[in-house]
């Protein structure tokens, strides 16, 4: 009895190890442009309020929570990357000057290192880094263009694409920070917190479209005359999401194209 016992213990501790070591160092691999943007922001507006109001725990167990969701990481490395991202936030929140802001550089660099060895995408994860802190800084001096202009310039890292096709999403994404910080005296309300998710949808959005545009043979040979052709019976606002129907290989189209027209038609 007991060498049953002691052989199906010793099954059971080699099954778990071997799951440990499949789950953290196993081959993973995802596409940086294939993300959920409604679930993006989602995640993103309350990350922010955990981190501004020091909830440290929650705030890492919500990073392990993307990065099971968007970056199909496994669960324990989910939350060994999740830490990294973590500290490096709160390392930054407790900074006064550049100096002690870039100690949060090493914990930055273990992310973006981890994130990129998934990555079907290419990317030199110190560079990425770099520019997330710079964001992180120039945040903190509440200059709308430059905090716009750092923002576009991480997105052009990553995707290798010129900066100027983010200007959008960067201008979105600064204005909820921007609005955030200036509520967040008086005390911030669950309007606020819907304004500001209804701004970061609207950038992660334009960011899943522009990173997309190009990636299908329509994209690659369209020309406003083509586009004119294929997509004149539609109503101007539904034009986009029409045209990125095209896009069938990305698993969250369909919710993103929706999304894309139901957004432009509020404009």
């Amino acid at each position: 009895m007991r060498k049953t016992t002691r052989r199906v213990a010793l099954v059971g501790l080699a099954a778990i190890v071997l799951w440990v070591g499949l789950d953290l160092f196993g081959q993973r691999q995802f596409d940086l442009r294939d993300f959920d943007a409604v679930e993006v922001a989602r995640l993103e507006t309350d990350m922010w309020r955990s981190y501004y109001e020091r909830r440290q725990v929650r705030l890492f167990l919500q990073l392990a929570g993307l990065l099971r969701t968007q970056f199909r990481l496994p669960f324990l490395r989910s939350h060994v990357v999740a830490f990294s991202a973590a500290r490096a936030a709160f390392i930054f929140k407790d900074g006064s000057g550049r100096e002690s802001y870039e100690r949060a550089l090493p914990a930055l660099k273990n992310f973006y290192t981890a994130i990129r060895k998934a990555s079907v995408t290419p990317f030199d994860p110190d560079k990425v880094a770099k520019l997330e802190l710079e964001w992180w800084i120039v945040h903190r001096s509440r200059d709308k263009e430059a905090l716009s202009r750092a923002l576009a310039y991480l997105q052009a890292e990553l995707f290798h694409l010129p900066a100027e096709r983010f200007t959008d999403h960067g201008r979105l994404r600064a204005e909820a920070m921007l609005l955030r910080d200036a509520r967040w005296e008086s005390g911030m309300t669950e309007s606020d917190w819907s304004t500001i998710n209804g701004l970061l949808e609207r950038s992660w959005q334009d960011l899943w479209t522009k990173v997309h545009a190009g990636s299908s043979p329509v994209f690659k040979g369209a020309t406003p005359a083509k586009w004119n052709e294929l997509f004149r019976p539609l109503p101007d606002h539904r034009r986009l999401a029409a045209f990125l129907l095209f896009r069938t290989d990305c698993r969250t189209t369909a919710r993103n194209v929706s999304r894309t027209g139901d957004l432009m038609s509020r404009r």
